[in-house]
């Protein structure tokens, strides 16, 4: 199945790109990028792409959102489209990183994990000792 992207101008002014499927009432958003304007420090305009929503306030990153918050919704365009997908697979090896690291640091920390009871037992021994 061929994937469409879109872009979209909400009610609250931000821009987004994303893959979309109609509902009823509106929109869903798959994996919506928020669409910026910035000038660089030689002064040429440029465009980014950044979370929507951030990933740490919601992970699956799928919104409804209803017609009335829609300005306009277009087919983005091929350009567009490219940047949208060689930004989400950046996105995508940086979160297989961080999960990567955190499942490692988790596996440390179990390693190390101790019952309350031997805690509280290693610290009376540690006094008796002195």
């Amino acid at each position: 199945m061929h994937e469409k992207y879109y872009l979209m101008r909400l009610m609250t002014g931000d821009d987004v790109v994303c893959q979309a499927e109609k509902i009823d009432n509106g929109y869903k958003l798959i994996n919506p990028l928020k669409l910026s304007y910035v000038i660089t420090s030689s002064k040429k305009a440029s465009l980014m792409l950044t979370p929507w929503v951030q990933v740490a306030i919601d992970t699956d990153q799928i919104f409804d959102v209803s017609n009335e918050k829609i300005i306009f919704i277009k087919q983005s365009d091929i350009n567009l489209t490219e940047f949208y997908l060689e930004t989400m697979n950046t996105f995508n090896k940086e979160k297989e990183l961080n999960e990567k690291y955190l499942n490692d640091e988790m596996t440390d920390v179990e390693e190390f994990n101790v019952t309350e009871d031997d805690f509280i037992s290693s610290i009376f021994n540690k006094r008796k000792l002195n």
